[in-house]
């Protein structure tokens, strides 16, 4: 019986997914309906809320440090994750003490709140913190990361725990009950608004028009063209607008050395992107938009003899782990697969002799690196002034 009630509900998700993303061929008329009328509610909400917090009903909070939002419009991954590490690190090399906090989205200790890294070492799990701030707490090193729904309460803790100056919102665009000094928008470069529609008919988690919050846009997988379809866009003109890459880093996965903690027995290490041309792989993940990773393994000339695709930040299981090196075995490829964030969530549980890639995003403005990050210092540097 629950096998059958998860079989229907997979059913019914992949069902909605495949509308918001336009995908539908027409049919499934009554369930579109359903989920416009259930949009046209969500965006009566989403508008009730911000008008509440617009004229003071609802109480906007101040931290007594500097705070940067990064967030986006759709539900999905954007780069948020990598531009608040991005960010991060380039506040870190200034001289300023920075902490970034993060909801923790399906972690259990996303309602209580914590820290998942000190600066020093690692203090929460990928299943307590979530697989996100897990792995910036891996990759920012000296950087506290912490987690918590009430990024108020986390905020107040970073300045009194770790003395924050400024204290970066990963995913928090829509996070309006706390004050911030510089709000970033990022956006998809193919596809910014969806087919439109609030979710969950679309993938817009509140109206175009909440584009004016912002202080600028930050346009991702902008390698090319932009995608213009939708006469909101007009809003985008007033904002500094930069453009970025999803810049593709490759690892690979080797035991971990005697220094390392018994609970990291593996570690990555990077190999050249010419390196895996021609390779044979099998190929897993649980991210946003899996049919990106698929194409991203391909462009890098690898070839994808099996992939498996889970939702979003999904927590494997034993047998899931076994069903994907069983399948992998079986497909003939040489190399087994995957996301960095996905990569994170089962470090602790793999199990070599496996060869295994793991494939990380970087955030990279190319020429305009230093336009970037001028504007970020600028900002950064207007409020420090403003204090004095």
């Amino acid at each position: 019986m629950e096998e059958r009630v998860a079989t229907w509900i997979k059913t019914i998700e992949k069902r909605i997914q495949n509308i918001a993303d336009e995908r539908d061929q027409n049919r499934w008329s009554v369930t579109k309906e359903l989920l416009r009328m259930t949009s046209y509610c969500y965006r009566i909400g989403v508008r009730l809320r911000t008008r509440l917090y617009e004229r003071g009903i609802l109480a906007t909070r101040h931290l007594t440090c500097t705070v940067i939002a990064v967030g986006n419009l759709t539900a999905g991954g954007t780069g948020k994750t990598p531009m608040a590490m991005y960010i991060a690190q380039l506040i870190k090399r200034l001289g300023k003490r920075v902490v970034v906090i993060s909801r923790g989205y399906r972690g259990s200790a996303e309602q209580r709140g914590g820290v998942v890294s000190d600066g020093r070492q690692i203090l929460m799990s990928p299943a307590e913190a979530g697989d996100e701030p897990y792995m910036m707490a891996q990759k920012l090193g000296s950087i506290p990361v912490m987690v918590g729904r009430s990024r108020y309460m986390s905020g107040m803790q970073a300045v009194r725990k770790f003395q924050a100056e400024v204290v970066i919102l990963d995913d928090a665009f829509q996070h309006i009950q706390l004050h911030r000094n510089l709000n970033l928008l990022l956006l998809d470069a193919k596809d910014p608004f969806g087919n439109g529609f609030l979710l969950p008919r679309g993938k817009l988690r509140e109206p175009v028009a909440a584009v004016n919050r912002a202080d600028a846009i930050v346009y991702t997988r902008s390698d090319g063209m932009l995608k213009w379809t939708h006469p909101e866009n007009g809003f985008l003109k007033t904002k500094p607008v930069f453009k970025s890459i999803h810049r593709p880093m490759l690892y690979k996965v080797i035991p971990a050395g005697a220094k390392e903690s018994k609970e990291l027995p593996y570690v990555l290490t990077p190999i050249s992107n010419d390196a895996v041309g021609g390779f044979t792989v099998y190929a897993f993940a649980g991210i946003a938009n899996n049919a990106e990773f698929k194409q991203t393994i391909e462009s890098l000339g690898m070839q994808v003899y099996g992939f498996r695709s889970f939702s979003d930040h999904h927590m494997y299981s034993e047998r899931e782990l076994e069903q994907i090196a069983s399948e992998m075995q079986l497909s003939g490829a040489q190399w087994l697969i995957t996301t960095e964030k996905d990569y994170y969530r089962i470090h602790t549980r793999l199990k070599l002799p496996h060869r295994i890639l793991v494939v990380g995003i970087e955030i990279c403005f190319g020429e305009h690196t230093h336009e970037f990050d001028n504007f970020v210092i600028s900002r950064l540097y207007s409020r420090f002034e403003s204090e004095v």
